[in-house]
Parts: C-alpha cells; sequence; structure tokens
C-alpha cells in the first residue's frame, strides 16, 4: 500500500478466452489485501466464477459501464440491452438479473413513475435470488428495491451482509447510507457515506449521495461542497451542476442557483434543470418563463408528477389559464397516487398530494394527507412548510402561522417564506414580516 492505494506488482497476460480465470485471480487479489486472512466459505465466494459464458460476461461488463454513468434515458436504456443480452446467453448468471433490476430501478426513479419499470425491478431481483442467494451483488440490488419499496428494515438486513460478504462494495455503502438517511439514523448514515469516500474518493455518485445526505438535512454549504466534487469528477454531465444549482437555490443565493442550471443546460437537457430553473423563476415572480422550462421537463419525463405540480401553480398565476392549472393539478394527483401505490410512507409524496389536492379546494382530503406526513417527516422543514401551504389554502391563518414557525424553527430558509408567491397576501401583514425578519441573518 502506498498513500493509501494498493500498488499491483502482479501482471495478468492472458488470452480473451482466460478473461474470466484473470477476473477471479484478481478479485482474489483484492480481497485479499483488503482482508489478509480469508475464511474458506469468503475465498469460494470471491474466486468463484459468475458465469461461464465469456460473450455474456463482456455483455455484462458493458452494461456496468453505461449503468455506472450518471443517469440519463438513453444510457440507461443501453445498460439494460446489455443485461438482456447477457442474460439471454446464460439465463443463470445472477450477477446480471441483479444488475437488470438495479437498472430498471434507475429507470423508475429517472422516469418518476413507470410501473413497468418497478415491476420489472421486483421480477428481475427475484429470479437472481432464485439462481444464486447469497451472492453480495443479489444482496445489494434487494436493498436498493426495499429502499425504493419503503421497506427500510428489509434493506437494512440485505445491505449489511453484502458488505459483510465484500468490505470494498461502494454501492452496498451509499444504499444502506440512503436507507438510514431516509430513516432519520443520521450519524448511522453519515458513517457510511464517510466508509464509501474511504473506499473510492473519486467516484462521483459518492460525491453526490453524500450530497444529497447534506441537501436533505440542511446543511446546504456541505452539499455544494459535495456537489462542486461530482462537477469535477463527472465534467460532461450536466446532474452535478443541476444539483449544485439546487444546493445554492436551498441556501438562498438565486444567482449561482441559475449560473449552475443554465451550466448544466447547456451540457445536456434534463428534466431536473428545466424543472428547477422554472421553480427558481417561479419564487421570481416571472410565471410565463416557469410554465415554458416545466413544459420542456414534462417533454423529458411525461411522468413526473413534481413537474405537473410546478406548472400548476405557476398557472395559477397567469390570467385566463385557470383552466390549465385544474388539468395540471389533476395530472399531477393521478401521478402522485401512483407513486404512492409503490411506497406509501413517502412523506414528500404524501406531502405534495396534500399541496396538489388544497389548490382544487379538497381541503378535507389535503388535511389528512398533511397529518400522514407530519407523523413521519414532523423534524424537517420542509414538511411544515408544505402544511402551511395547505393551511393558507383553507384560509387558516393561525395554522398558516404556526406551521410557518415550525420550518423556520427547524431551519428552512427564510427567503423562500418571502419569495413563495402563495403566501404572498401575507407579506404586508406586521406579524409575518416580524416573524420571517427574526430568522434572517
Amino acid at each position: 500500500v502506498q498513500g493509501g492505494s494498493v500498488i499491483w506488482s502482479d501482471t495478468y497476460d492472458r488470452g480473451r478466452d482466460d478473461i474470466l480465470d484473470v477476473q477471479s485471480e484478481i478479485a482474489y487479489a483484492v480481497a485479499l489485501a483488503i482482508t489478509p486472512v480469508l475464511s474458506a466459505e469468503s475465498e469460494t465466494r470471491v474466486t468463484r466464477r459468475p458465469t461461464s459464458n465469456v460473450e455474456a460476461y463482456d455483455y455484462y461488463l458493458r452494461g456496468l459501464e453505461y449503468l455506472n454513468r450518471p443517469a440519463e434515458e438513453a444510457t440507461l436504456l443501453i445498460a439494460a440491452n446489455m443485461f438482456d443480452r447477457a442474460i439471454d446467453l446464460d439465463p443463470r448468471f445472477a450477477s446480471a438479473w441483479a444488475a437488470r433490476c438495479k437498472t430498471r430501478l434507475s429507470q423508475y426513479e429517472f422516469s418518476a413513475g413507470g410501473e413497468d419499470f418497478f415491476n420489472g425491478a421486483q421480477s428481475d431481483c427475484r429470479r437472481a435470488w432464485t439462481i444464486e442467494d447469497d451472492l453480495w451483488e443479489v444482496y445489494v440490488a434487494l436493498g436498493r428495491l426495499y429502499r425504493v419499496s419503503g421497506l427500510h428494515e428489509n434493506a437494512i438486513d440485505e445491505l449489511e451482509t453484502a458488505i459483510a460478504q465484500q468490505p470494498n462494495a461502494v454501492e452496498a455503502y451509499l444504499e444502506l447510507g440512503n436507507t438510514f438517511s431516509e430513516i432519520n439514523r443520521v450519524e448511522e448514515a453519515q458513517a457510511m457515506f464517510t466508509k464509501a469516500i474511504a473506499v473510492d474518493r473519486g467516484n462521483w455518485q459518492v460525491h453526490r449521495a453524500y450530497g444529497h445526505f447534506f441537501y436533505d438535512y440542511e446543511r446546504y454549504d456541505e452539499a455544494i461542497k459535495q456537489y462542486s466534487l461530482v462537477v469535477e469528477f463527472a465534467p460532461d454531465s450536466g446532474i452535478g451542476f443541476d444539483n449544485l444549482g439546487n444546493a445554492h437555490w436551498a441556501a438562498g443565493d438565486f444567482e449561482n442557483a441559475a449560473r449552475a442550471f443554465e451550466s448544466s443546460l447547456s451540457i445536456a437537457p434534463s428534466r431536473w434543470a428545466y424543472s428547477n430553473l422554472g421553480s427558481m423563476q417561479y419564487y421570481l415572480g416571472d410565471f410565463v418563463n416557469s410554465v415554458e422550462n416545466q413544459l420542456r421537463s414534462i417533454e423529458l419525463a411525461p411522468d413526473d408528477h413534481v413537474a405537473w405540480g410546478r406548472l400548476a401553480e405557476a398557472y395559477r398565476f397567469i390570467p385566463g389559464a385557470e383552466d390549465e392549472a385544474l388539468a395540471a393539478f389533476d395530472k399531477a394527483i393521478e401521478l402522485v397516487r401512483k407513486d404512492l401505490l409503490v411506497n406509501p410512507e413517502h412523506w414528500d409524496n404524501l406531502g405534495q398530494l396534500g399541496i396538489y389536492l388544497a389548490f382544487i379546494g379538497q381541503h378535507e382530503e389535503a388535511a389528512g394527507q398533511m397529518q400522514k406526513m407530519l407523523e413521519i417527516a414532523s423534524a424537517d422543514p420542509s414538511a411544515h412548510y408544505y402544511d402551511a401551504l395547505v393551511a393558507w389554502q383553507r384560509r387558516d391563518a393561525e395554522a398558516t402561522y404556526q406551521a410557518i414557525q415550525s420550518a423556520l424553527e427547524l431551519g428552512m430558509s427564510p427567503v423562500f417564506i418571502k419569495k413563495d408567491p402563495t403566501l404572498a397576501p401575507l407579506r404586508e401583514e406586521v406579524r409575518f414580516q416580524n416573524l420571517v425578519s427574526a430568522y434572517e441573518s
């Protein structure tokens, strides 16, 4: 080991047909360098061939290369096709089934819906497990499937088993960190991200996941540092700039946020960058351009309820667009209900559903969704911000002020509450001015 890195002295000079033997030997050498004494069981796991079909393994490696790129619809489709070919050549290639499961979960998340992707992921994970129920890649795929489904304890069990088998599996640490974060086990989540960085500091996915962790807990300066590393390690992808823009925006720095979103769009159009730029324009009162950018986002991801909801909110402030606003809210409600079928405990989706319902006058159900959301995420400032928007729609001023104060006490940036067009009627009230100014630095 030199400078924190393993320096290999062994050479592997073989023909193409020997690639699987070389792969097993390298895996054994890496594992031995990390854990000098391997048990007989661990040695068997590490050195066994993933498949006896060289062509299937080649397609599998190509699929992993695309899967590990910043997520885009095209790259995920290519990854899925590569795994399809690997499975066609060797239907008992468990690692390929597990990789296709993870690909379909990425497609499900990327498309912001797409029930077929989620159902396909379930089927793939089940197939992988029936072929090899003691393979770390399968445990990781199952862990991710459980996390996306909201079955966090199941996810933790699978991912801890994966790490016990493969202590240098970066994606297992990331998935476990994401899982702990979603159930507010903050210290354990941060420990997992720290371990992932120790294993692979130059991996953009590690820094993006760590940035999401800081972003979710309102630690925007730290999120900006991690997203800046994503930009450094994946400069040809707009995803890092989009995340960076979100962090600047959440911190109330609209100028740097706009620059980051524009940089993202200059590299590659993405639904996130369009939708986020449109949302920033909404807070700045530029409703026409907000609508245009939300429509561009929807063109790229028509099943994204967030873009439909943001579109509807912007339409509300354009004279004569009342019908368009109502239709967009109806579509957002339809889509978010589908997402909640997959994970009924997703508090942000519960909150968004409550907002959509409140804007179309369904106040009783909206209040019910707020109650469910707050039971899950009472410590999150955004949850109380959502509650304030819903309370104001039913013109409950006292409940609105209480929710705003809770959001501010928990760390919500006052700039959003000051700038939110929905809350604009409150801006002239002394009580509102005093409340917000008390939390401004």
